[in-house]
């Protein structure tokens, strides 16, 4: 039996989770019967981890035995020809035969995005916490969040449900930044959204020529038409007229340039050293850790939001961690807004 891993990425929004249930689709019985299709039999696909219901993945790690023979750049592409466009594997590659998915692990970042903006983010819509209560302060929560960074019993943020042989864990760093911090705008997601205004404005640039040649062409006609009509038995054509090209303007004249009135396409896509006004409506938390216990990235996230608003001060996350209680802490953020990002590995890999 070989022992394959799949770099996996997917759209969690329309899936119950990561886990099989009875009744409900999730990534991984989609993803078993993928495989089944492909090679035959069914088996068990492990992952790096479980995400919920809406949580979507950059780079969940998953393994399978197989009996297969395909070679695993054709398993890899027959996989992910057969997958919804929801789903898609990033590589795959042969595993030593011990090689677990999940107790390997040794490193995973999570990425959670925040959009508190005046007017809410109609196709981001899936991929962020909409937060519509005014602007957070994005500089007290990267204060704040310092506290968590160590090892320490994460206790406090942790949802009850998923019980393990120990709540502490090792944040490695937290990062919180608004606007164009890394992955601080939807283009950065990995999602392709970022692409449509730039493509956008291509067409638009193109329209704005087909409108400028017709222009053209008409005015060429009018030229014509002025033309012919100044034929005929005109006296002395000089003492009427002083120059007849004097009467048409230039065609050109009339049309303006066409580049004037579309901007560049360039010009849509905010400079990153010159943020658009829309891309700091966005906040982002990067946490690296050498593990997470069960919603322990979104009670993070919802504690310091806490602080974001006002109404905790910054040494507040600190004394949460210490209390070791999951109701001395904020609220668990939606789903919604959390991507699993990468996983690492140790050296058996």
């Amino acid at each position: 039996m070989r022992t394959i891993k799949l770099s996996l990425a997917y759209d969690g929004t329309d899936f119950a989770g990561w886990q099989r249930q009875a009744g409900r689709r999730t990534v991984q019985e989609t993803l078993e019967a993928v495989i089944e299709k492909v090679t035959g039999r069914r088996g068990c696909v492990l992952a790096s981890g479980r995400t919920d219901a809406g949580v979507h993945a950059l780079g969940q790690v998953v393994s399978f035995k197989t009996s297969s023979r395909l070679p695993v750049e054709v398993l890899g592409r027959a996989i992910n020809a057969e997958l919804p466009r929801c789903m898609a594997v990033l590589e795959a590659a042969e595993a030593p035969a011990e090689f677990h998915a999940t107790h390997d692990a040794v490193r995973k970042q999570y990425r959670y995005v925040i959009h508190d903006g005046p007017i809410r983010p109609v196709f981001q819509r899936h991929y962020c916490w909409q937060y519509s209560y005014g602007r957070l302060d994005a500089a007290a929560m990267r204060r704040a969040a310092a506290a968590l960074v160590g090892t320490h019993d994460f206790s406090s943020f942790q949802t009850s449900g998923a019980p393990r042989k120990t709540s502490v864990r090792t944040i490695f760093d937290i990062r919180v930044e608004r606007g164009r911090g890394e992955g601080g705008r939807p283009g950065d997601w990995g999602l392709g959204i970022g692409d449509w205004s730039d493509e956008g404005g291509r067409r638009r640039a193109e329209g704005g020529g087909r409108k400028a040649e017709g222009g053209r062409r008409k005015d060429e006609g009018n030229s014509r038409r002025l033309t012919a009509a100044g034929e005929g038995p005109i006296p002395n054509p000089q003492t009427l007229i002083a120059n007849p090209q004097s009467l048409i303007p230039n065609p050109q004249s009339l049309i303006p340039n066409p580049q004037s009135l579309i901007p560049n396409p360039q010009s849509l896509i905010p400079n990153p050293q010159s943020p658009a006004p829309g891309d700091h409506d966005f906040i982002t938390f990067e946490i690296e850790a050498d593990g997470f216990l069960y919603n322990m990235v979104r009670a993070i996230v919802g504690t310091l939001v806490e602080v974001g608003r006002g109404a905790k001060p910054e040494s507040w996350p600190a004394a949460v961690l210490e209390a070791r209680n999951r109701r001395a802490g904020g609220r668990t953020a939606p789903p919604q807004g959390l991507f699993l990002v990468k996983v690492e590995y140790g050296e058996r890999d």
